[in-house]
């Protein structure tokens, strides 16, 4: 080396190690964060059960659709969306998305005021399907996330997921989706 000059090598191998330990360790660490994200709040619920307080008032608006209608061949969908909930927009747009794309197929699909008194519907703006056999397979959100429409697509992935497989049920926590305050009426 010449004088005066200071020359700086390459890192030694202990320093390349922690660094690549370190960015390790982020992504690690990102990882487990991100799939906390969507673990349920209670860790009383067991995964793919709709709790009783979803799944008796759902299971009267099927009966009551049915009284009214005739029985349903294939799957029922009901959608519950208030014109007065500020979600209703993002909601209305992620429904007709889905409706364009014939997510839905040939499933008979009901829309109902989660506002109506009597209907014992807790989460604004949500969904409920049913199978063809007519059991209960979703019960929540259109999707995850705070903005409507914009986190993982509930609607899109329980249809296609009924469709390959047995229809095991799932709910989402409504605490971890995008929702309006509690419907006004209760059961």
């Amino acid at each position: 080396m010449s004088e005066g000059k200071e020359s700086y090598g390459k890192p030694s191998r202990l320093t390349r190690l922690t660094i690549a330990g370190l960015a390790m360790a982020l992504i690690l660490g990102a990882l487990i964060l991100g799939l906390l994200w969507f673990v349920p709040p209670d860790d009383n619920q067991e995964s793919g059960v709709i709790p009783q307080e979803w799944a008796v008032p759902l299971g009267k608006l099927r009966q009551n659709h049915i009284e009214k209608h005739g029985v349903v061949e294939g799957m029922l969908v009901m959608h519950f969306i208030s014109e007065d909930c500020h979600c209703s927009v993002d909601a209305r747009n992620h429904l007709q998305d889905l409706q364009a794309d014939h997510v839905f197929g040939d499933a008979r699909q009901v829309h109902l005021n989660p506002d109506t008194p009597g209907l014992g519907i807790r989460l604004n703006p949500s969904l409920a399907i049913w199978n063809e056999e007519g059991r209960l397979i979703y019960a929540g959100a259109y999707s995850s996330g705070g903005i409507c429409g914009e986190g993982l697509d509930f609607a899109r992935t329980v249809m296609r997921w009924s469709l390959l497989t047995g229809s095991e049920p799932f709910f989402y926590p409504p605490e971890l989706s995008c929702h309006c305050p509690e419907a006004k009426a209760q059961p």
